[in-house]
Parts: structure tokens; C-alpha cells; sequence
């Protein structure tokens, strides 16, 4: 079966799993991801080379080359986004869905979200929130196309939507 979206995750930790990856990776995606630290390359690597999936799978040092090639960019929470990382990734981020992805509802989540629509002002930024035990998706933003690519992609991940 073909690829159906390329997705960048920033911010993937070996010792922090993300529900959003873990479903996600069962699709027929093709996922870049860069790791939350720069020591991670190997374990993540280790991780999906150990675990079976149906996602095209790359870890990647450069995220300004994984945004580039991604239909979709992610940011996991807990990660706090950079103001370099925001600059380098900026002009490849341009007209891109932007997902910020929490699981824990917050003022520093709404903080860092908030972060990524400042620093990524000519990106469409969806907020959503996943909730393991119900597997839900909750997404919040302006653009309707998006929040409708997006919630497709989900709806096949396993997730019931709620816009």
C-alpha cells in the first residue's frame, strides 16, 4: 500500500512514549522523527527496528531537513520548541499543518502552543489533545481543510475526533 502523508515528530523521547506515535505508526505514513536530545538517535532507532509497524520510520539529526519533507509537522509535549529550532524550521513550515500534540490539558500547554503560532505566524496550527484511555482526539484551530486532513488521519490511526 502507498504512503498516504509524510509526518515529521519533533520531540520523540525513547523514555516517553506518545500515544499519538504509538497508533500512528500502525498507518501507512511515512514518519521523520526528531529525537527530543540529540543522544536519542539510536535508542529510537533501536525502538522501531524492535517493535512492528507499517509506518515508513526515519530518525533524523536535522529537523529543519525532516520539516521540509513532511505534509504534516508535530510537536509532543512536553517539549518546549526552541526559538532556534522555530527560526530553522520556519520558512519550511510555510501554509504546513502544525500539530501541537498534549495529553495533559494546561497553561504551559496553551503557553507553548501559543509559542508555535508566534514563531510559525505563516503555518496553520491545530492544537490537539489525546486521550489515551477514551483513545480521543480533540483538535482545536482556524483552518477547516487541516482539521479535516488531519482528523482523517487519526480516525484511521484508531482515534474517534471531536473538532
Amino acid at each position: 500500500m502507498a504512503v498516504e502523508e509524510t509526518i515529521a515528530v519533533v520531540g520523540l523521547r525513547s523514555d516517553k512514549p506518545s500515544v499519538f506515535v504509538d497508533k500512528i505508526k500502525n498507518q501507512h505514513v511515512r514518519l521523520l522523527v526528531i529525537p527530543a536530545e540529540e543522544g536519542e538517535k539510536v535508542s529510537l532507532n533501536k525502538f522501531f527496528k524492535n517493535n512492528l509497524t507499517n509506518a515508513e520510520i526515519e530518525v533524523l539529526d536535522c529537523a529543519r531537513d525532516g520539516c521540509w519533507e513532511a505534509d504534516i509537522i508535530t510537536f509532543l509535549d512536553p517539549v518546549d520548541p526552541e526559538e532556534s529550532l522555530l527560526n530553522r524550521i520556519k520558512e519550511v513550515a510555510v501554509q504546513k499543518p502544525v500539530l501541537f500534540i498534549f495529553e495533559e490539558a494546561s497553561a504551559e500547554a496553551d503557553a507553548k502552543a501559543e509559542k508555535l503560532q508566534k514563531k510559525l505566524s505563516n503555518s496553520i496550527i491545530l492544537k490537539i489533545k489525546i486521550d489515551d484511555e477514551k483513545e480521543r482526539a480533540i483538535i482545536s484551530g482556524t483552518d477547516p481543510q487541516s482539521i479535516e486532513q488531519v482528523s482523517e488521519m487519526l480516525n484511521r490511526a484508531g482515534f474517534t475526533v471531536k473538532a
